[in-house]
């Protein structure tokens, strides 16, 4: 339940700051990504600063459901202006796993990326980074560092 309010908390923190809704991009996003969901789609607002909300599907279901924020602060692009650089950072649970499972997982990660814009509206997004697990087994969550990446597609909408 924490977490669920934390993430809440950082989601209107982030939609509401004033550097953040003065920004008028949509991103679609559908690629990969380790502790984020095995195949996920995400949404993000913004430009060089973004918030975006993440689904991952494994095996035919939801899985991770996160949030994430994102910071672009240097590269130049011949296409946007939107920097190439980025740095993010994320939260993701099993929050509409099916069921109750018991091997519910959160994950905190941060990653560092860089864009690659093919036009002014698609590109790919790399990024890499170190995440801390917390998963809930039989005698209680356990945590460990993991590494963590994604590979992602983009269109901006």
């Amino acid at each position: 339940m924490r977490m669920k309010i934390s993430a809440l908390l950082l989601f209107c923190f982030l939609v509401f700051n004033g550097h953040v809704s003065s920004q008028s991009k949509v991103e679609a996003d559908l690629g990969i990504g380790l502790f984020e969901g095995l195949i996920d789609v995400k949404v993000k607002y913004g430009n060089n600063a973004q918030i975006a909300l993440c689904q991952g599907f494994a095996q035919g279901s939801f899985w991770m459901t996160g949030i994430e924020g994102y910071y672009h602060f240097a590269g130049l692009s011949k296409h946007v202006d939107q920097r190439t650089f980025y740095v993010m950072m994320g939260l993701s649970s099993t929050l509409f796993a099916g069921g109750y499972d018991n091997f519910e997982k959160i994950v905190f990660y941060s990653r560092l990326g860089k864009t690659f814009n093919f036009s002014k509206r698609t590109g790919v997004n790399l990024d890499a980074g170190l995440g801390v697990l917390s998963a809930d087994d039989i005698d209680g969550y356990h945590s460990s560092l993991v590494p963590t990446f994604g590979i992602h597609f983009f269109v901006r909408l």
